[in-house]
């Protein structure tokens, strides 16, 4: 079955980052289940009690991919501080709808009913209410943090050298002049550097340049601060975005290099 593309509010890094999280789980949850087969004509003979059993192995399949799909695209909502509206809820809930349909696609007739009518009164309703749960979550964290913060006319970006400079990085919007803030460990630095020149002598569009130039910024800055909790995995998160902005191109086998490096930095700086 073709599954349509599926149109969010998240940056397509991020949206490919997603994706490629859910294929990993989702194919860590199909091969637990790759021992279940059902004979489409045998099936109508079964025992009543068999079929139920079946019905309850398919059900707990298609729930932990669902599950699975909904907890992708909540960090990737979480990540990009973008709260989603109906349109986004619309699209994610038909992305749950073809999982169901796909995994149901392949069993006999009746299962087949049991599992889409399980989707359609269940599974899918649950996972709404998740996703409502996480737009109050979020509603009220941008509340919080906004209450303790003055409105700005413009944007300030604040350059602290620790090291030596080895070129500017860009930060934010289009049009702003900024400089990345260097740390004082000198192959982070020029991994860093070196990421940013292999993303701007890219053929990649103007945005995907920019999205990714961006998220190299980031992760510059999370170098700088203190340890906190879930501090590295924000970081791991922002290089992954880059490694898949990179991905079937040689500009990946240039950066990889480079991104180890920065990897290994943060992994050292906040102590794991």
């Amino acid at each position: 079955m073709h599954m349509r593309k599926i149109d969010l509010r998240i940056s397509p890094a991020m949206t490919r980052l997603a994706d490629s999280r859910f294929d990993q789980r989702a194919r860590e949850i199909d091969k637990r289940y790759s021992h279940i087969a059902v004979n489409e004509l045998t099936f109508p003979m079964m025992r009543d009690g068999d079929k139920s059993e079946y019905f309850r192995i398919h059900a707990r399949w298609a729930n932990q991919k669902v599950t699975a799909r909904f907890e992708t695209y909540r960090d990737a909502f979480r990540n990009q501080n973008v709260i989603p509206n109906d349109a986004d809820i619309n699209e994610m809930c038909f992305a749950f709808e073809e999982l169901i349909l796909t995994l149901a696609g392949s069993l006999p007739s009746e299962l087949q009913r049991w599992l889409q009518e399980l989707g359609e009164q269940q599974t899918i309703p649950d996972v709404r209410r998740d996703i409502q749960i996480l737009i109050q979550e979020m509603r009220l964290e941008q509340i919080e943090a906004e209450s303790g913060k003055s409105p700005l006319s413009s944007t300030t970006y604040n350059t602290t050298i620790h090291g030596p400079n080895y070129g500017g990085i860009q930060q934010g919007g289009q049009g702003n002049t900024q400089n990345v803030t260097l740390t004082n460990n000198l192959e982070f630095d020029t991994a860093i550097s070196s990421i940013i020149e292999i993303i701007r002598a890219s053929p990649l569009s103007d945005d995907d340049k920019h999205e990714l130039e961006g998220e190299v910024s980031k992760v510059n800055k999370a170098a700088l601060k203190n340890p906190a909790s879930g501090l590295l995995e924000t970081a791991k998160t922002r290089l992954d975005i880059v490694r898949l902005g990179l991905q079937g191109t040689d500009l990946l086998i240039k950066a990889g290099p480079h991104l180890a490096v920065a990897w290994g930095y943060l992994k050292h700086r906040f102590g794991c």
